[in-house]
């Protein structure tokens, strides 16, 4: 009798940089936004790779700034910027999906105002950012139905609520409009 080759455990390795003394909370963040990865990883089944990693600045709203004027023309802070990596797929080691940045003052202002714990909103955002990465956008209705609905189950996993559940989404304009 032969042994059946063993299911190759898929990883998401997020490399996390605390950039802004403001992310005080390091250890419940960081367990949070790892939990978050997996929940995405195992919402696709068809990322079949054993190992992805992605980076995570976890900034202030004076760096958005920053990097949103920089990269996207917009000279204002943001929650979230996600950057893919452009590299293409190598045979060994981890597929480096890309760069996420993440704003402490506007994800602490957004979920005060929308009555969500900052925690949630924040698990959300990586969530959100995550999906950029692998390949999801919604600049148009279809495509943003399409990711908040992703959005939405994923976060569902981690007993965090729709996070739309009072909100339309807005497509988004192409960066050049």
């Amino acid at each position: 009798m032969t042994a059946s080759p063993a299911k190759t455990k898929r990883r998401l390795t997020l490399d996390l940089v605390y950039a802004s003394p403001l992310w005080t909370d390091r250890r419940t963040t960081t367990g949070l936004l790892r939990q978050a990865g997996d929940a995405v990883l195992a919402a696709h089944p068809d990322m079949t790779r054993p190992r992805y990693q992605a980076s995570v600045m976890l900034a202030d709203d004076a760096e958005m700034r920053r990097l949103n004027a920089q990269f996207r023309n917009k000279d204002k802070a943001t929650n979230v910027l996600s950057f893919t990596s452009g590299q293409p797929e190598e045979e060994r080691g981890p597929l480096l999906l890309g760069d996420i940045a993440i704003g402490f003052e506007t994800v602490r202002t957004e979920a005060a105002r929308d009555g969500k714990t900052m925690q949630n909103h924040l698990v959300h955002l990586l969530v959100h950012g995550l999906l950029h990465l692998i390949g999801y956008d919604h600049l148009t209705p279809d495509e943003a139905e399409e990711m908040e609905a992703l959005e939405v189950g994923i976060l569902a996993t981690l007993d965090i609520p729709d996070p739309y559940a009072e909100f339309e989404l807005v497509p988004h304009p192409p960066v050049d409009a």
